[in-house]
């Protein structure tokens, strides 16, 4: 029987990755699709330069098809639906989060989490209310907030704390994020940032898993992707109160009275950064008939506007790029490169470019 060669569910999960095809990458390589199928297989060791060419297809460096992904194990994956593409986002995080550990090392730059003295599982497995919202001013106190100020950057605010940012793309409507709490790779905080989900809901996204990070250590395990709503609603309550302290909601809600009902949720919205269903929440969360306000929010809404509030619609919606941009990485590469410890190509790999982007990108660091 012929030996298999043994790096082919390394290529399969790197294709994976790229999202790309076995015909689109046997095209790009130069070879026939069914050699391609049989080096993918493990039926087929591949020659010297066919790797470097299915590298080139994949975006890759040649090093990486023979090096083994090492996945974190202390990861809280979960998704409002099943996914097909989770391992292959662990893979991708994974891979981000080794250049962003790289970088550090090579500029002598890790930082610790300022927070870990706060992570602790809940006293009580219970939902409740009075823990996260504690904790989210313990946080807040910690990071140096005002106590009532609202957050403007919040990704900067995170990683200034020595939590991780990492912004993905997935088309799953159902998977809004993730975390992970490895001491090599993390802490860090997982957000899709496909336009399928909301500036704001990625904004919320980072604070909730910044709750789970801090609240529900026994929960970290890579095989684990059953659902626990009671730890999904206490990372609810702390993003709502982290980023929306009772007592400024309270005085901003209390201050714009005379204004419509749908003015007054749209001011407070604004104001700090939250989904409008993140206000309705917060006027009436416990009621069993808080339905009623979404429905009276909506129906003023379209009265108003002439426009229906479709499902992961946001009126007055904040701006793509602009609100919500992890940018820690992006100047650990600049940092690096300018300094010699990287080269271009590297920097290339590390920014997911091919080379002449990258030059390209590096230019307008110049331009100011």
């Amino acid at each position: 029987m012929t030996e298999q060669w043994e790096h082919a569910d390394n290529l399969k999960r790197l294709r994976a990755l790229s999202g790309l095809t076995q015909r689109e990458v046997a095209e790009i390589a130069g070879i026939a699709e069914i050699t391609y199928q049989t080096i993918e297989r493990g039926a087929h060791e591949p020659r010297a330069n066919t790797l470097q060419g299915i590298a080139k297809a994949l975006g890759v460096r040649v090093e990486d098809i023979f090096e083994p992904l090492e996945m974190p194990k202390r990861v809280r994956f979960r998704a409002q639906r099943r996914m097909k593409c989770r391992e292959a986002i662990l893979a991708d995080v994974t891979r981000r989060l080794n250049d962003y550990r790289e970088l550090e090392e090579l500029l002598g730059c890790r930082m610790p989490s300022r927070l870990n003295a706060l992570v602790g599982d809940p006293p009580d497995p219970r939902p409740n209310r009075v823990y996260p919202t504690w904790l989210a001013g313990e946080v807040r106190n910690v990071l140096g907030l005002d106590a009532n100020g609202p957050i403007c950057d919040i990704s900067s605010l995170l990683e200034s704390a020595g939590v991780k940012v990492i912004a993905v793309e997935s088309c799953s409507r159902g998977f809004f994020g993730h975390s992970v709490a490895d001491d090599d790779l993390g802490p860090a905080v997982i957000v899709n940032a496909s336009r399928l989900v909301s500036v704001e809901r990625q904004i919320f996204t980072a604070a909730h898993e910044l709750g789970h990070l801090l609240m529900h250590a026994q929960s970290y395990d890579i095989d684990d992707s059953s659902d626990k709503p009671h730890e999904e609603h206490e990372a609810d309550i702390f993003a709502s109160r982290f980023i929306m302290p009772e007592d400024a909601f309270r005085a901003e809600w209390d201050e714009s009275r005379g204004l419509r009902f749908v003015h007054r949720v749209l001011k407070v919205k604004r104001i700090f950064r939250v989904s409008y269903e993140t206000v309705l929440y917060r006027l009436q969360p416990e009621d069993v008939h808080c339905s009623s306000k979404y429905a009276a929010f909506r129906g003023e809404y379209r009265k108003l506007t002439g426009q229906s509030l479709a499902e992961h619609r946001e009126p007055m919606p904040l701006q793509r790029g602009a609100d919500f941009v992890p940018d820690r990485f992006q100047g650990l590469v600049r940092q690096a490169l300018e300094a010699g410890a990287i080269t271009m190509s590297r920097a290339a790999e590390m920014m997911r470019m091919d080379l002449r982007e990258m030059r390209e990108y590096s230019k307008t660091w110049r331009a100011v």
